[in-house]
């Protein structure tokens, strides 16, 4: 597999997966960003904070690199901040997490964001508007060396369509593609600039 870890600054990486190679293969994607002494802030997506905490600590994972952004918590119940997680009311603001993301990543010091399951957003937001918001992020985060990992979970339901041509565009301006299927890895990397 791929290390996560030998990812540079400033690069950006799409990690797609189905349900699951979400399931066996994400623990060690998150030890090989562990190992990597970076800090990272962690987007919970589809999943809540207490749910992607709860991985962490079955799979030995401390984190203590991570601070996250949990956008599905707050949606069912008023949350307290944690001192490694701030609370967004939904996903849907999209503006709000950019801001949420950047505001974090400077107080925190992270080098990275991670965004658990970016495919999730295909529930709230069309396709379009998801490549508009990673550019955004990119275009931000471009003189700042942080790196952009996003778990993609293939054909979830009921976005099959979608999160297929979801993928394969984003697969196209993001610096590395991971195509994770539960037994096989295929990687593309990206084409060398010729200037």
């Amino acid at each position: 597999m791929d290390k996560l870890n030998e990812i540079t600054n400033d690069m950006s990486v799409l990690v797609v997966m189905n349900e699951h190679a979400y399931d066996t293969k994400t623990p060690a994607l998150l030890q090989q960003l562990h190992e990597s002494r970076r800090n990272f802030c962690y987007v919970c997506l589809a999943r809540p904070y207490s749910e992607i905490k709860e991985r962490f600590q079955s799979s030995f994972i401390p984190t203590t690199q991570f601070h996250f952004i949990d956008t599905l918590s707050s949606h069912y119940e008023k949350q307290e901040e944690q001192e490694d997680c701030t609370f967004l009311p939904d996903p849907i603001k999209l503006s709000v997490l950019s801001e949420t993301i950047m505001q974090k990543m400077k107080e925190k010091r992270c080098s990275g964001v991670v965004f658990d399951t970016f495919s999730a957003l295909l529930s709230y937001k069309a396709d379009f508007e998801l490549l508009h918001f990673i550019n955004d992020l990119s275009m931000k985060t471009k003189d700042k060396n942080m790196s952009k990992i996003l778990f993609f979970e293939r054909k979830i339901r009921p976005y099959y369509e979608n999160s297929e041509r979801l993928a394969n565009d984003l697969a196209l301006f993001l610096d590395r593609t991971i195509w994770l299927n539960g037994k096989e890895t295929h990687q593309t990397h990206p084409v060398q600039d010729q200037r």
